[in-house]
């Protein structure tokens, strides 16, 4: 078992081949390869949200001719936000992530089955769907929209607030008198409370 495992190890092709798939992950590899001889050339700003993929997009096209096809993303979502928004990009989203999921954790305690479970299911899917997508920070996505949705529930308050417990009531004497004289429950002297 150890020698098959070391063998596909060293070989990705043979093993790939045997399920029916290709090393290269349907092409991705090759777009991803180009796209980091590209993010390169912006490593810390990007080329900005939303524009690398444009039409008339240089950086784009050359992606496309090393490719050879007409690529729409980068099919992996943290090589788009570095191709977009570069390094600083990336770790601000990475920032992002951690919190929701830090926070995600942070409430299993109180919430659990109403919410913790849920959103912290759906972050751990959500991050093995950006490593082959491009879902984040795409405007009209219900992937991101989620996730957005799941950290903004994290600031909102707990569905059962804490209860304030009720002040201890009046003694029996005093509730007896209540409706006849006007009691104070602290001295339990209708005198007093009348002032």
């Amino acid at each position: 078992l150890g020698a098959a495992a070391t063998y596909f190890l060293l070989n990705p092709e043979v093993f790939f081949g045997l399920l029916g798939k290709d090393a290269t992950f349907t092409g991705r590899t090759e777009i991803w390869d180009s796209l980091m001889r590209r993010s390169a050339e912006q490593p810390w700003k990007g080329y900005g949200y939303a524009a690398f993929w444009g039409k008339e997009s240089m950086p784009a096209n050359w992606v496309r001719l090393e490719t050879e096809w007409r690529v729409p993303s980068a099919h992996q979502g943290w090589l788009e936000v570095l191709i977009q928004l570069g390094r600083v990009g990336v770790v601000m989203v990475a920032l992002t992530y951690a919190v929701n999921l830090a926070l995600a954790l942070g409430r299993l305690p109180t919430q659990g089955v109403r919410e913790g479970y849920f959103g912290l299911a759906y972050l751990a899917g959500y991050g093995v769907l950006t490593l082959s997508e491009s879902v984040m920070l795409t405007h009209h996505n219900f992937s991101w929209a989620l996730f957005v949705a799941i950290l903004a529930g994290r600031f909102l308050p707990t569905a059962d607030p804490p209860r304030r417990r009720r002040p201890a009531s009046p003694p029996s004497r005093c509730r007896a008198r209540r409706a006849s004289a006007a009691c104070d429950p602290f001295t339990d002297d209708p005198a007093r409370s009348a002032i």
